[in-house]
């Protein structure tokens, strides 16, 4: 449960725990959602599900439903050299130019997908979501794996919709 007050400008968030049992992994790796979107919406930011690659410059905005290919086109991209500013959820600032921010600097897979990032395999915060029987996905902290690719945010010159096809080869259509 979280509670926000907001008077005279001070900001008080509470988050409650009912037990001490490991927080589940989807919290984990991007805790305190509703309080970041409550205090990011009154600052003018809107709190968004998707993630965020590219350059100094400039990058893109992979938005789209779960399993749509968001998490494993950005960690591709993130081994490919670009900067890393999310995975499943940014934060859009709408002034003159539209930037992605930063929110998390954790990554969540299909264990399925595993594989695909073999030399992270044995990074995988909650391990226990590879076993065959597991609805976890796993979770990296990329801090620990590439923290010179990180970054806080950068321009935003695109919306791409990943969509998983199948297919031998890439490519974009407008939408």
């Amino acid at each position: 449960a979280a509670q926000i007050d907001q008077i005279e400008h001070v900001r008080t968030a509470y988050f409650l725990k009912r037990d001490a049992s490991v927080l589940p992994y989807w919290e984990a790796g991007s805790p305190f959602r509703s309080i970041l979107h409550a205090w990011l919406s009154a600052d003018g930011f809107q709190f968004v599900h998707g993630g965020a690659v590219g350059e100094s410059n400039g990058g893109v905005l992979l938005t789209g439903r779960g399993g749509s290919g968001k998490s494993t086109t950005t960690l591709l991209c993130l081994n490919a050299g670009m900067l890393y500013a999310g995975d499943d959820y940014c934060a859009l600032d709408a002034a003159s130019p539209t930037c992605v921010h930063s929110l998390y600097n954790t990554a969540k897979l299909l264990p399925r997908d595993v594989d695909r990032f073999a030399n992270w395999r044995a990074r995988v915060w909650n391990p226990e979501s590879l076993a065959e029987d597991s609805r976890d996905k796993a979770t990296f902290f990329l801090a620990d794996l590439a923290p010179e690719r990180l970054s806080l945010g950068f321009p935003l010159k695109a919306i791409l919709l990943p969509r998983v096809t199948r297919q031998p080869g890439t490519h974009l259509t407008p939408c």
